[in-house]
């Protein structure tokens, strides 16, 4: 008969962007495909996003490996960030404040006293043009348009045709639409590897601010952006060579309910 174990999961959620978090203490393990898209499954699964799996590292209080629900490495993701950086603290790889490797290199997550934590992200220094859309890098691909009215928008539909559009390669790009209001930014997102929009996007949520940073040769932040599951805050200083650094992304994380994963080997 197989052997048997099992594992602890936490299912977080920031802003509405959820994920189902395992801790490995070994520092070893590496979830197949096909259980992550299992988890992952809303209908026969635990139900997320994405999965995240944090670990011991060596230039870091620790490591977040991030996988997308189609059960594919991903690359770095700003509200899972948060979320793992949570349960770091809660698990004692962190304290308050931790410095941590993802897929784009090092972070750090700081909580701060309101309860938002807040983890800085990668100099952007380069950002293109897609017709009238921008196309940059903030830890992954993204693609933003700015349009008038977001609810005209149908997203699922013009997300999933850029995702897929030759322009982008079979890696495809985070497809983000962007309304400009007195509060702020509105920002809808259709992400790749969820295929589908969701309720929050952190590393899109940098890209919009990044992208109206230039429309409007913004010096510094921070930029409030609106999403379908709340509120996130970007903060960067324009650089003497129009680059961006001194990037911050602030917003919440909650732990929504744990159990356990029984695992055959």
């Amino acid at each position: 008969m197989d052997k048997a174990r099992s594992i602890d999961f936490y299912k977080y959620e920031g802003t509405g962007n959820d994920f189902v978090i395992l801790h490995d203490p070994s520092g070893q393990w590496r979830p197949p495909p096909d259980r992550i898209r299992a988890w992952c499954d809303r209908r026969f699964g635990i139900g997320a996003d994405g999965l995240i799996v944090i670990r011991p590292a060596r230039d870091a209080d620790y490591r977040m490996d991030y996988y997308n629900a189609d059960g594919n490495i991903g690359s770095m993701c700003g509200n899972g960030a948060r979320c793992a950086f949570h349960l770091a603290q809660q698990v004692g790889l962190s304290g308050a404040t931790a410095r941590f490797a993802a897929y784009d290199g090092l972070h750090t997550a700081h909580q701060l006293p309101d309860g938002r934590i807040r983890i800085s992200m990668q100099d952007v220094d380069r950002m293109t043009m897609s017709g009238d859309a921008f196309v940059l890098d903030t830890g992954s691909p993204h693609y933003v348009r700015f349009v008038d009215v977001i609810d005209n928008v149908d997203v699922l539909s013009e997300g999933r045709t850029i995702r897929h559009s030759p322009p982008f390669g079979k890696e495809g790009i985070n497809v983000n639409f962007v309304q400009v209001d007195a509060e702020g930014l509105i920002l809808r997102t259709y992400e790749r590897g969820v295929e589908d929009i969701t309720l929050s996007c952190g590393t899109g949520a940098t890209a919009a601010v990044l992208a109206f940073a230039t429309l409007r040769e913004l010096a510094r932040g921070p930029v409030a952006v609106h999403v379908l599951g709340g509120s996130l805050e970007v903060g960067f200083v324009r650089k003497a060579d129009g680059g961006y650094g001194e990037i911050t992304l602030s917003g919440p994380a909650r732990c929504v309910f744990t159990g356990s994963l029984l695992l055959t080997e």
